[in-house]
């Protein structure tokens, strides 16, 4: 008896929650047509009359969906749903009055969940560090024999004696009544004497081209020598650019030409 009466409560409670099922679903459908009607610029109205309170849970529920399509609501399906208590349905008028809805979106999948990051490597254990290998003793290197000596250098040859240099000549007394110009002239003519080629001729060439107002170029050609060697000559010679020093050169030269041609005459000959 209690096996019968505990298959019947199963049945009961199985037939309700089937109806609720359906009820719920049918639901669903009427909010997916709110949706599409709101979608199209209507207003839908849903009506529902819920269960009187206290009531045992089996009268109809009544759920009305309005749509003011010209001029006010018009009713354009009505669903009425039973709730039975013992597994009661829908009867089939009541099912082909209602419109077809659209069936509900499904949600949107779930994201799948961002795989862990795989665990980070233990680190490899530091390897032993190698025993050390004691070197073997090097063998030991015969001493070397020692370096031949080397034979002393020869002795360098002592140099010749050079021979001593000629005394140099007497200048020679410069003559009375010189004049002060005179004087500076031949005592630097003394000092500088006669190199590379000088002579009393070239002077006294020289001196009288530039007194007469020969250009030096053309003087130093006149006495056979270059313009360089005449301006040395020159600057040696005269102490200063005064008209002075230039007769006195020219004068100076000039006797020593004369002396010259004096020494270069025989000692047999006399005097012209």
């Amino acid at each position: 008896m209690a096996g019968d009466i505990l298959d019947q409560i199963e049945a009961d409670l199985g037939a309700r929650l089937d109806a609720v099922t359906r009820q719920i679903e049918a639901i669903r459908q009427i909010g997916g047509a709110c949706v599409a009607l709101r979608s199209l610029g209507f207003q839908p109205v849903l009506g529902y009359q819920p269960v009187p309170p206290g009531s045992d849970g089996g009268g109809p529920v009544a759920v009305t969906l309005q749509v003011d399509l010209e001029s006010g609501p018009t009713p354009v399906a009505g669903v009425r749903m039973a709730q039975p208590l013992q597994g009661a349905q829908v009867s089939e008028a009541e099912a082909e009055a209602a419109p077809e809805l659209a069936p509900e979106p499904e949600p949107a999948p779930e994201p799948e969940p961002a795989p862990e990051p795989a665990p980070e490597p233990e680190p490899a254990p530091e390897a032993e560090p190698a025993p050390e290998v004691e070197p073997a003793p090097a063998p030991e290197a015969e001493p070397a024999p020692p370096p031949e000596p080397e034979p002393e250098p020869a002795p360098p040859p002592e140099p010749e004696p050079e021979p001593a240099p000629p005394p140099e000549p007497e200048p020679e007394p410069a003559p009375a009544g010189m004049s002060h110009a005179e004087t500076k002239i031949e005592r630097r003519l003394r000092l500088v004497g006669y190199p590379n080629g000088w002579t009393p001729q070239r002077d006294l060439m020289l001196f009288v081209a530039l007194g007469e107002g020969a250009k030096l170029a053309d003087a130093a050609k006149i006495a056979g020598v270059s313009r360089v060697e005449a301006k040395a000559r020159w600057d040696a010679l005269i102490p200063g650019p005064s008209l002075a020093y230039q007769a006195a050169a020219v004068t100076v030269a000039r006797r020593r030409c004369e002396q010259a041609k004096e020494k270069a005459r025989p000692a047999s000959a006399g005097p012209a």
